[in-house]
């Protein structure tokens, strides 16, 4: 079965379609965005005639995990979580100066890939601080994270970092 939706050339605003349980062989074409929850965009999504994916959002929010006790403590994710959040201890990094910890998930696989964005700094920017976190190391149930001071002065703060698992099959 097969089925195919039509609209007029005009715009509409706010409409949507809601499709649960689908599969679509092909390309998926909107003109928007797209979300998903706990789904995986395996072919291709084509956006205003675009190969390239504009807008992709993963439910739920993530976790939030705060590191413990010291800068080099593990962090233990005691979900599921695909996606998740770890906030550090306040870190003292001086000039030059490396921190690791492992972020111990018992869901990652040695091939996964994941994505690390910075979200915030709790310290003073202004003191010739530069922290940039960064995954050093991928292995089964766990990952390596590195956080280098970049900046010629001592950087003082926490860090809260935003990872995201992408399963690779051989995973």
């Amino acid at each position: 079965m097969s089925a195919q939706f039509f609209q007029s050339n005009t715009p509409q605003e706010n409409q949507s379609i809601k499709v649960n349980d689908c599969v679509v062989r092909g390309a998926i074409t909107c003109s928007e965005s797209a979300s998903m929850g706990g789904g995986v965009v395996a072919a291709s999504l084509n956006i205003n005639g675009n190969s390239a994916l504009r807008k992709v959002t993963f439910d739920p929010l993530p976790v939030l995990y705060t590191q413990a006790t010291s800068s080099g403590t593990a962090v233990d994710i005691s979900g599921a979580e695909e996606s998740f959040e770890v906030e550090t201890f306040a870190l003292t990094t001086v000039a030059g100066g490396i921190e690791a910890f492992l972020v111990n998930h018992a869901g990652i696989g040695a091939s996964d890939m994941l994505n690390l964005t910075q979200v915030s700094y709790s310290g003073d920017y202004n003191v010739n601080g530069a922290m940039c976190a960064h995954i050093a190391a991928v292995e089964a149930g766990s990952i390596t994270v590195g956080i280098k001071n970049w900046g010629t002065g001592s950087a003082n703060g926490a860090i809260k970092l935003r990872f995201k698992i992408f399963h690779n099959q051989a995973s």
